[in-house]
């Protein structure tokens, strides 16, 4: 007995439930030898077209049916017959099969399914059954708006009896490799999740006083959330094949809860009362880590000294941003190479600023001063305002933002990272 299947129509795979429903016809032929005649005795006839009910039928049925079994075709389609016994059977049949799906890369997969026909009670001792061609016929394929057919496949398939042993029942296995549509995906899933993880980011740039940090932050999680569900709800709930998408939904999710609870934190920091002092060990290490927040108070005292100074026949002092600002007394101590004074702190509050020659007395090695007496504008200035020495108290708010700018490159590399090897294995895999 020969097989040749025709697909008309594939209506959808049903990825939550692992079902593939398709529609078209199967040309089965075979020779009855009871169904012989001449011709020239029944006036030239040498074929009749009968209903199907009124001759054998081979008893064949979906194996992988996800549906209840029925037999193929009904009373009301037709069969050829001709005189030589030769018995064409073309039914219409609509399949709805289990097919196992992989959704590792899903929204960019490709799934096989396959269609079994196989004997009911015959074995092969009595009919075997067999592919014709070795692909199926897609000549009268009608497009699909979510698959493409990228190749299909007629196998000969077969399986033991349990009721004869030594013999199996045979028959034909039509394979269809499928490869989804991918440009609604993009759209609607990738380019969207992508975007909010940047949002994600984002959150740390937002100014701190500006009330709308944390609601940002907490409408990206819930907007991962919606995602997740969304994909979720198309999955099927089985644990053979994990997705990735929903892997770097979940990342996602998971990176913007932290993004909550450290946007939380660092407004916390940011209002702390300010009469609430900061650690030492909190100086410590924002002054001493070169950080942006020491920086920032480095260059306000630098403005400091160089703001509205006279000219002077002195060279300018090194840049004052490379004193560290933690101690009082190194501050002097550079302020000293730089004027060569000597300030002296009277108990009254009173200040005795005692120059020194730079070469040593008045010898040629060191640099004269017209006037007498002239004091350079730098100075002048440390005598009338002794205290622009002592460098600017770190305050919460610039904790605060020193911890924005760690936490938006943190978060920043993560999400970049993640979202990379994710497409790297979309492409790969």
């Amino acid at each position: 007995m020969g097989w040749e299947g025709g697909m008309l129509a594939l209506g959808h795979e049903d990825m939550k439930n692992q079902v593939l429903t398709a529609s078209g016809w199967l040309k089965i032929d075979w020779r009855d030898e009871f169904l012989v005649w001449n011709p020239a005795d029944y006036g030239g006839i040498d074929e009749l077209i009968v209903f199907q009910r009124e001759v054998w039928l081979p008893d064949l049925f979906v194996e992988n049916t996800a549906q209840n079994y029925v037999e193929l075709g009904n009373d009301a389609m037709l069969i050829s017959v001709t005189n030589d016994g030769s018995i064409i059977w073309e039914p219409g049949i609509v399949t709805e099969t289990s097919c196992a799906v992989n959704i590792g890369k899903y929204p960019f997969d490709t799934q096989i399914c396959d269609i079994r026909y196989l004997t009911w009670m015959h074995t092969n001792r009595t009919l075997s059954v067999g592919p014709e061609f070795e692909e199926i016929n897609l000549d009268a394929q009608l497009p699909n708006g979510e698959w493409d057919i990228t190749m299909t496949e007629a196998r000969f398939y077969s399986y033991p009896s349990t009721y004869r042993l030594g013999w199996e029942h045979t028959g034909v296995t039509f394979v269809v490799h499928l490869r989804r549509k991918r440009t609604f995906y993009i759209l609607n899933t990738i380019i969207p999740v992508v975007m909010l993880s940047l949002l994600n980011v984002l959150v740390f740039i937002l100014p701190a006083d500006c009330g709308e940090r944390m609601a940002l932050a907490v409408t990206v999680l819930l907007s991962f959330t919606v995602y997740l569900g969304i994909i979720s709800d198309n999955m099927p709930k089985t644990s053979e094949s994990l997705s990735l998408l929903a892997v770097y939904l979940t990342t996602l999710l998971a990176v913007s809860t932290l993004s909550v609870i450290s946007a939380g934190l660092v407004l916390n920091i940011h209002h702390r009362d300010p009469r609430h002092p900061v650690p030492s060990s909190l100086k410590y290490l924002f002054d001493r880590s070169g950080h942006p927040s020491s920086w920032t108070r480095r260059s306000t005292l630098k403005k400091t000294f160089s703001n509205n100074s006279e000219a002077s026949e002195f060279t300018s002092p090194p840049e004052t941003g490379s004193l560290a600002p933690s101690g009082h007394s190194e501050h002097l101590k550079e302020l000293q190479v730089v004027c060569e004074t000597k300030v002296k702190v009277k108990e009254n509050g009173e200040h005795d600023v005692q120059l020194r020659s730079m070469g040593g007395g008045g010898g040629g090695g060191g640099q004269r001063r017209r006037g007498g007496g002239h004091v350079p504008p730098e100075c002048r200035r440390l005598m009338r305002e002794p205290e622009i020495v002592r460098a600017p108290e770190l305050t919460w708010h610039e904790i605060g933002k020193s911890l924005d700018s760690i936490l938006f490159w943190i978060f920043f590399i993560i999400t970049n990272t993640v979202t990379t090897i994710i497409l790297l294995m979309f492409v790969g895999w």
